[in-house]
This record gives C-alpha cells, sequence and structure tokens, in this order.
C-alpha cells in the first residue's frame, strides 16, 4: 500500500485548497454585502 499515500495527500491538498478557497469567497462576499448595506443607508440618509 505504498501507492495509496501519495495520492491520498494530493486529494487532503486539494480539499484543504478547496476549502481555503470557498472561505475566501465567503469573506469576499460578505465584506459586499457589509459595503452594500453601509452603501443603502448612506443613500436613504441623502434622501434618493
Amino acid at each position: 500500500m505504498p501507492v495509496n499515500s501519495p495520492t491520498r495527500a494530493k486529494i487532503n491538498a486539494v480539499d484543504s485548497s478547496m476549502k481555503n478557497s470557498l472561505n475566501s469567497k465567503l469573506l469576499l462576499y460578505q465584506k459586499r454585502v457589509v459595503i452594500f448595506k453601509k452603501f443603502s443607508l448612506m443613500i436613504t440618509k441623502i434622501g434618493f
């Protein structure tokens, strides 16, 4: 079973990188939502 361990390591690396990219995308999305909410609040305060 020495062939199995490198492939498992590759799978783990791919899995962790996918999770990292998903987390960064979620963080970016949350930042955009916060900025959008602040922007819409500013617009409603100005009175458009």
